[in-house]
């Protein structure tokens, strides 16, 4: 295998107000969101008694519609990453677009720190959901519908990349007092303008669904307001 050590996380990673490890993420409630997600992902595995095999492993690393599109192992409890070179369009991607490796890779090493794993190989579709009901494929992917069965990562690194500190990160952490938060709430139904804003990227498998959107919005531009920020 092609493979490489993984490394530390690029700096700016992650916010300075960010949990630094997963027990301290556990502990102050960061990770409550995700688990009936990930008891529902683990859920048909559990009840089909499927095992996954080598050749299981095989067949989603060659399969044609890219199950894999990237790959950790686990061996001797370290950690090492395959890095995906192309995006699912074919596209080269530059050294510094691949925090999506990056963020998974760091979160595998904080668990390390503090258990032996067995020797194990994972595999990721990225963002959109590959593994259809009836399969025996066991994926990780980063987003899940009623049609499919990938196994849903937990959404933590997600919530907490922002090297910029765009968005205050307290605002993902469940707080005491939600009120502070909720400016909605200001005025009230009869009051606001009956119109849909969105603002967002357009690109690779999110192209059709926003382009259309934006397209939309060009019809009928009094009750949609939607453009998009950039193309990539």
């Amino acid at each position: 295998l092609d493979i490489t050590h993984a490394g530390g996380v690029p700096s700016g990673m992650w916010s300075k107000n960010a949990p630094r490890s997963w027990r301290e993420a556990v502990e102050e409630g960061y990770c409550e969101a995700s688990e009936p997600v990930l008891e529902a992902s683990f859920l048909p595995w559990t009840r089909r008694g499927a095992r996954i095999s080598e050749q299981n492993v095989i067949n989603i690393l060659n399969s044609p519609n890219k199950l894999c599109w990237q790959r950790l192992k686990v061996i001797n409890n370290e950690l090492y990453i395959e890095q995906p070179q192309v995006d699912r369009m074919g596209i080269k991607l530059p050294e510094d677009d691949k925090w999506y490796t990056s963020c998974l890779a760091e979160m595998v090493l904080d668990v390390l720190q503090d258990f032996r794993l067995p020797d194990v190989d994972l595999c990721v579709s990225e963002e959109l959901p590959q593994v259809l009901k009836g399969e025996n494929h066991a994926s990780l992917s980063m987003t899940i519908s009623s049609a499919h069965m990938d196994i849903v990562i937990p959404d933590l690194f997600f919530r907490y990349w922002n090297p910029d500190n765009v968005v205050p990160h307290d605002w993902y952490k469940p707080p005491q007092d939600w009120s502070k938060y909720i400016q909605g709430n200001v005025l009230k139904w009869e009051e606001r303008v009956p119109k849909l804003w969105w603002r967002g990227t357009v690109s690779s498998w999110h192209m059709s669904a926003r382009g259309e959107l934006v397209k939309l919005g060009r019809q009928f531009p009094d009750l949609i307001d939607a453009k998009a920020l950039r193309v990539v």
